[in-house]
């Protein structure tokens, strides 16, 4: 483990990473982008250890044909929209026209637990399909569909604060600002008490 003490605190900003342009969503994280825990790797090596080159192909041929079956759901759907090639072997990429679809991925959480990545440029939402719930297709279309018909019932949702911070880089055209924004918003996440990170953000 690799423990890294700046001071003075302005040069933190430096250590500083973010991206506004990632399709993923924009992001800012406290190091340098290229860094990922070792831990990530020995999880991975210890998990195939487990399951064997034969307990992989099995569990991979079930992800993709979960994940194809759920594409067809998606596309058989009015109120969606799919996103991407067919070749993809555990995820689903889609679009909710008419409706904000970070409110549908928050919807699905509350409602139903599912966890939906939301991406931008476009604004879309995807679906791992993973060992954990590949046997639940019929749910997840299901849950998918009802997720929608509320939030379109509800035209009055509430924004949370999430969605405020997402949205920012929708609002906020200029990237620079954008950056601040992300900047202080981690830089807030790190302080010690609520004084200093009002501080911050005065600054």
């Amino acid at each position: 483990m690799s423990v890294c003490l700046i001071r003075p605190k302005k040069l933190y900003q430096y250590l500083i990473f973010t991206s506004v342009t990632h399709s993923g969503a924009a992001f800012s994280a406290s190091n340098l982008g290229t860094i990922r825990s070792g831990a990530i790797v020995a999880g991975t090596w210890t998990a195939m250890m487990k399951t064997g080159l034969s307990g992989y192909i099995s569990k991979l041929k079930e992800i993709h044909k979960t994940t194809l079956y759920l594409r067809e759901g998606v596309k058989q759907n009015p109120d969606l929209k799919l996103f991407g090639p067919n070749n993809s072997y555990n995820m689903v990429c889609f679009d909710t026209p008419g409706l904000n679809p970070i409110s549908v991925s928050l919807k699905m959480k509350e409602q139903n637990h599912w966890k939906l990545s939301e991406c931008q440029l476009p604004n879309v939402l995807h679906l791992l399909i993973s060992e954990s719930n590949y046997k639940m297709g019929d749910k997840f279309l299901k849950d998918i569909k009802e997720a929608i018909a509320e939030v379109r019932a509800k035209s009055n949702i509430k924004i949370s604060s999430y969605q405020t911070l997402y949205g920012a880089t929708t609002i906020v055209t200029d990237k620079a600002i954008q950056v601040q924004i992300f900047n202080i918003v981690i830089d807030c996440c790190f302080e010690t008490t609520l004084k200093r990170a009002k501080m911050g953000m005065d600054a």
